[in-house]
């Protein structure tokens, strides 16, 4: 597991930690004043339909999944993050 700070783009920034786990990107916050599906979710790998990066002042990813959502994080150490999750998505 590769562990990175960021933060989820969901009805605002919300600050947490992203995990780069065996089986998926894991997201969790303490934040408790946002659902609890937020808190603490996963998007598998083999649900990831693509990835896209963006530049600028915060370094951003978005995930678009085979169901058709999107889920955009902040995350630092971006560089890292994608040479990892290329790595792991290749694995599949």
């Amino acid at each position: 597991m590769k562990l990175y700070m960021g933060s989820f783009i969901y009805r605002g920034v919300l600050g947490g930690s992203i995990a780069l786990e065996e089986n998926g990107v894991r997201y969790r916050t303490g934040k408790v004043s946002v659902e609890k599906w937020v808190r603490d979710f996963t998007l598998s790998y083999s649900d990831i339909k693509g990835v896209s990066y963006s530049r600028g002042l915060f370094k951003r990813v978005k995930f678009l999944m085979s169901d058709g959502k999107e889920y955009e994080f902040i995350v630092h150490g971006i560089g890292s993050f994608r040479r990892e999750l290329e790595v792991r998505m290749n694995r599949l």
